[in-house]
């Protein structure tokens, strides 16, 4: 069973610093499952918020979805 822990540092891409206390969780969505549906399941939930992303996040998804079915 895995564990929860520091696996991953988050850095931002512009070099500023992030929060101090901020907690992030990182997926991988290239080879999970779960991943993918999680990220599904919060493209559905911002969508009423920030269609344009939501519907990036799904493109990108299912752009592995795709492959998994294809490669069976």
């Amino acid at each position: 069973m895995s564990e929860l822990f520091q696996k991953y540092n988050v850095t931002k891409n512009d070099g500023s610093p992030v929060a101090p206390n901020a907690q992030y969780f990182v997926l991988r969505i290239d080879t999970d499952p779960a991943a993918r549906k999680a990220v599904l399941r919060y493209s559905s939930y911002i969508s009423p918020i920030d269609p344009e992303f939501a519907e990036q996040l799904y493109q990108w998804v299912m752009q592995y979805e795709k492959d998994t079915t294809t490669n069976d």
